[in-house]
């Protein structure tokens, strides 16, 4: 089980000053503008989630939170959606508050007027009414959006608009307050020393996202580029310094599921690969959880896709296993089960494909055999020999028939007689189907 953590439970609230000044008469019958000082009003998201993800990339780039591809926002509607398209909005890093105006006012009901005299019931109800109202914009931003690398959504500070009002309630005692604006400060990680720092580390990534791989006649081996590139790259470590971000899998190594995840998203999303990031595998008791990717391939199916544990960490971290490749659900939920409610956000996975992702779907590409005709001769033209390796049947020739005789043996269709180790790597698999098939095109 891998640790996921970006913050831990803590009621940090501060007592949050709701007072009116000159609230001439407890009888007062009209709204009273509210007095509101946003240092000492605030709530973070940490008060609640203790599974709270720390999301990456850079912010200038294309994302698959494009129209047309699969987008947490799409679910999210009146003051989540406003505060999820603010979010949107930002393009560096920033610790600028911003206001966000709401589609819908909320109206609590509180006993006090005063956040330091708030019961146990007053604080529950003034955390909800805002937790409620802009966490889902705000996690779904980041999961669709890894390209602000630089929030740590733990610290993100939240408070009431000051053009919230507060109205006595004559008959039934206590107060309605109706809150018509948030306003959200957002924090960048621990790792940074200053804004400009955390600048400084987005052109860091930027130059490391140009230096990816990202090669490749279809999906399939770009994906895999893609995966040997992050694997070879970084290894797992808790402690690192940017160990939830991409950028301790992209710039300086060091980095826990999320920022594998994430790292592997920014990419497939330069690509226009549909790609979205999973929550999963929790542990509520040892706040524990894991990430991964679902992704989209040319078959119009959804595949599960883990590179955390396909890096072994090995010797210089080289060592890479495919075990949670392009797997479809009755292999990839095994070990893996996605989470759906994220402490109020519920989030709407893809449904991925029972079987695994089968690369011979490519095989459908390749040239076909003719044959010639003369009034004397009837001529067979096979693809010239390219490599001894490659004449996997042993007929003496490189062709598709040899490509037909991997993908059986690979695929299980055939026992076979000789090896289907066409790159010789020591194991046939269906990077042999890939391997025969550039070397036939």
């Amino acid at each position: 089980m891998k640790k996921l953590i970006s913050s831990t439970v803590s009621i940090i609230t501060s007592a949050a000053v709701l007072v009116c000044s000159g609230l001439s008469s407890a009888f007062a019958a009209s709204e009273e503008e509210l007095s509101f000082d946003a240092e000492t009003a605030e709530v973070y998201l940490s008060d609640l989630d203790a599974f709270s993800l720390t999301l990456s990339d850079q912010p200038k780039i294309l994302s698959n939170f494009k129209e047309g591809f699969y987008n947490y926002g799409d679910t999210l509607e009146g003051n989540n959606l406003a505060v999820y398209n603010a979010l949107m909005e930002l393009d560096e890093p920033t610790d600028t508050p911003i206001y966000v105006k709401l589609p819908q006012s909320v109206s609590i009901k509180l006993d006090e007027r005063d956040p330091k005299k708030f019961s146990e019931k007053d604080n529950e109800t003034y955390q909800d009414a805002l937790f409620t109202n802009c966490k889902p914009g705000i996690d779904c931003a980041l999961f669709d959006r890894p390209e602000l690398y630089w929030i740590d959504p733990s610290y993100m500070a939240i408070s009431v608009g000051t053009d919230t009002t507060i109205t006595p309630n004559f008959f039934t005692g206590g107060y309605t307050v109706k809150i018509r604006s948030l306003m959200i400060v957002p924090s960048w990680l621990e790792g940074f020393e200053s804004q400009e720092d955390a600048v400084r580390y987005g052109e860091l990534l930027e130059k490391a996202l140009e230096k990816v791989p990202v090669d490749g006649a279809n999906r399939y081996e770009k994906l895999k580029n893609i995966h040997d590139y992050i694997s070879k790259f970084t290894y797992y470590d808790l402690n690192a310094k940017f160990s939830s971000s991409a950028l301790g899998a992209l710039v300086e190594p060091g980095v826990v599921c999320e920022g594998y995840a994430e790292a592997f998203k920014i990419i497939c999303d330069r690509l226009d690969i549909p790609c979205v990031c999973v929550f999963g595998n929790l542990i509520e008791n040892e706040n524990a959880g894991h990430m991964w990717n679902y992704v989209q391939m040319e078959d119009g199916k959804w595949y599960g896709m883990d590179v955390t544990w396909d890096d072994l960490d090995g010797a210089g971290g080289k060592e890479i296993k495919y075990e949670y490749f392009l797997k479809g659900s009755n292999n990839f939920y095994e070990k893996h089960w996605p989470v759906t409610d994220y402490k109020i956000t519920q989030l709407v996975y893809p449904e991925i494909s029972e079987t695994d992702f089968d690369p011979s779907i490519y095989s459908t590409l390749l040239p076909p055999t003719t044959t010639t005709t003369t009034t004397t001769t009837t001529t067979t033209v096979t693809q010239p020999q390219k490599t001894a390796s490659g004449d996997l049947n042993r007929d003496g020739d490189v062709n598709v028939a040899d490509l037909v005789y991997c993908q059986g043996s690979v695929l299980g269709r055939i026992k076979p007689q000789y090896s289907c180790d066409a790159n010789e790597d020591g194991v046939a698999d269906v990077f042999d189907i890939i391997y025969m098939r550039k070397l036939l095109i």
